[in-house]
C-alpha cells in the first residue's frame, strides 16, 4: 500500500486543507506532484487571484508537515 499525503495551502492566516490527497511512492514523488499542481495554479490564474504569499504544505497521514513550497 502507498502512503498518502496531503497538500494544504496556508498564507500564514487562511488554511486550504486538502482532504483527499494523494497516494504516491515516496515524499520525493509527492513534491513533484505537489510542484505540477502549483504550475497549474499559475497557469490558471488561482494564485494571482489569491493575492498573498501562499505556501503549500506536504503532510502525511499523521499531521506531519514534511515539506514546505513556497507558491508565490
Amino acid at each position: 500500500m502507498l502512503p498518502h499525503f496531503f497538500f494544504d495551502l496556508t498564507d500564514g492566516q487562511s488554511l486550504l486543507r486538502d482532504d483527499l490527497g494523494i497516494e504516491v511512492e515516496d515524499v520525493d514523488t509527492a513534491v513533484e506532484q505537489a510542484l505540477i499542481v502549483i504550475d497549474e495554479m499559475h497557469a490558471d490564474g488561482s494564485l494571482t487571484e489569491a493575492g498573498a504569499d501562499w505556501d503549500l504544505n506536504i503532510r502525511n497521514q499523521s499531521g506531519i508537515i514534511l515539506k514546505k513550497i513556497k507558491v508565490t
